[in-house]
């Protein structure tokens, strides 16, 4: 039986940005060591660019917002999925993430979509309407999932061999205290 979806899921920033500069500005020295020293300094300007994303003014009764910090995008989902009694549906290959984040990330043996993130998820009954709207205001959004009703936390573009579908799991602590645990 199809799932019947409730709401659509948008999501404005990127995943990990902000662990991502904290990590440039912590492990320089190391990271110095692995890239360029321009593409590290261009990455870093770009990751402070983030830090400073506005939370939305979101004002239609059927919207609203939720931001993602600690833990990242998917502790945020699935708190989100918690707190509102639903599932969730999401497609990892629409979460935005800069490709230097994916690079630092695997470097250091972490997972950045459960990274601390300064980034917003908004919920909506009208996905396309709400991305125009915001687009006209300057925001740009990307549709990653929709709510559901089950409760049922699917990430749909990671299969196992065998044809099962991969759940979002309960959320562990934020990958970014691996690393920040290494300047104690």
């Amino acid at each position: 039986m199809p799932r019947k979806r409730l709401k659509s899921i948008l999501m404005y920033g990127y995943a990990a940005s902000y662990a991502t500069a904290v990590i440039l500005d912590s492990k320089w020295e190391e990271l110095s060591g692995r890239y360029d020293y321009r593409y590290l300094l261009e990455q870093k300007r770009i990751h402070q660019m983030q830090l400073d994303i506005e939370k939305l003014g979101i004002s239609r009764e059927d919207e609203f917002i939720y931001e993602i910090g600690k833990g990242g995008v998917l502790t945020s989902l699935y708190d989100l999925s918690k707190e509102l009694k639903c599932g969730l549906g999401i497609n990892m290959r629409e979460i935005p993430i800069i490709q230097s984040t994916v690079e630092i990330a695997e470097y250091f043996r972490l997972n950045p979509y459960n990274m601390l993130s300064k980034a917003y998820l908004i919920v909506t009954d009208n996905a396309e309407r709400t991305k125009e709207e915001l687009l006209d205001k300057g925001y740009s959004t990307v549709l990653i999932g929709a709510l559901y009703a089950d409760v049922l936390k699917v990430v749909n573009d990671k299969y196992e061999e065998d044809g099962e579908v991969s759940y979002i799991n309960r959320p562990a602590k934020d990958e970014i205290y691996k690393i920040m645990l290494q300047f104690e």
